[in-house]
């Protein structure tokens, strides 16, 4: 049997070899970009549910500490020296993120917050949460009927900011609470 001269190859089949695994090889960075993406929005989105129930935690705390200091007695006369408390005018907006990085320590009583610790039980969790309590100036006579003392509810806004120890994300938290006081 003669053997045939073998014909001259032209790569053709080298050139489709390597575009097939161009193109497998961007389709796996494309993909695994996605995923990389993926993972860090659940960490964060993690991260933030962490933090809002540890605001939650320090909102408890917060809460009882402005019952001690309010006695019955309104908070815009009670607690003018609690580093919590916001001496400002009724519907001033929420601290934003400059407001929480500078209130520690501020001698302004329209620029400080205080801080909450956050602490189940006797241990104390790695969260820094700073708190602002500040008067919405609504007023209900109303609502704090408790036998024969004179009460009415006033209502203030409540602003937690609460970072985890590693600084890596932080939340920002919202409520107002009823304080009963004497009229």
């Amino acid at each position: 049997m003669a053997m045939k001269p073998r014909a001259r190859q032209s790569g053709e089949a080298l050139i489709l070899t390597l575009l097939v695994l161009v193109v497998l090889y961007l389709g796996f960075l494309y993909t695994m970009r996605y995923v990389m993406t993926d993972a860090q929005m659940a960490g964060n989105n993690l991260a933030q549910q962490k933090n809002t129930q540890s605001a939650d935690i320090a909102l408890r705390r917060l809460q009882t500490m402005v019952l001690q200091a309010s006695n019955l007695v309104a908070l815009e006369f009670s607690a003018t020296g609690q580093a919590w408390y916001r001496t400002v005018a009724p519907g001033t907006a929420a601290p934003d993120a400059a407001y929480w990085r500078n209130c520690l320590g501020n001698a302004s009583s329209n620029a400080r917050c205080g801080t909450v610790e956050v602490k189940i039980g006797n241990t104390v969790l790695p969260f820094t949460a700073r708190a602002v309590v500040q008067p919405t100036d609504r007023r209900d006579l109303y609502a704090c009927p408790l036998g024969n003392i004179a009460l009415a509810a006033n209502y203030y806004d409540v602003f937690l900011n609460i970072q985890e120890s590693s600084a890596a994300t932080s939340a920002t938290t919202e409520t107002v609470i009823k304080l009963c006081v004497q009229k």
